[in-house]
């Protein structure tokens, strides 16, 4: 059986407290990984994290990491976490989230498409998977 594999990474945003942001990644999981905080060289109120999956809490189930992000971003502040995975290559995933303080959670699936095509252009494509 094979493995899904991720790579998460996000944009470079600005967030509300440095310290509090830190403590608040170091409480959850990144996948089967760590999760890496980088502050941009020319700009250290600019950071970005990756890690190998969605940041999760395995304490709490009920946790979502995007309205979480939400709290600590400053205003007019947009962070994106693209995430792109693979099982062996019977099937490729990608996904994006958008987050800015007060408003709702952005989300695409690039599985989208096969909707997209079926609604605009009346055809039922074969999916790119196993």
């Amino acid at each position: 059986m094979a493995n899904y594999v991720a790579f998460v990474r996000s944009n470079y945003f600005r967030v509300k407290d440095l310290e509090v942001f830190k403590l608040f990644m170091a409480g959850l999981s990144g996948g089967e990984g760590a999760i890496f905080i980088n502050e941009k060289p020319e700009d250290k109120s600019l950071l970005m994290f990756h890690s190998s999956g969605v940041p999760s809490d395995p304490e709490n189930e009920e946790c979502d990491f995007f309205i979480e992000l939400r709290e600590h971003l400053k205003d007019k502040e947009v962070a994106v976490v693209m995430e792109i995975g693979y099982e062996k290559m019977r099937y490729l995933q990608g996904y994006t989230w958008a987050v800015t303080p007060g408003k709702d959670v952005m989300h695409l699936c690039l599985d989208d498409i096969y909707d997209k095509v079926e609604k605009e252009w009346g055809l039922i494509p074969t999916q790119a998977a196993y």
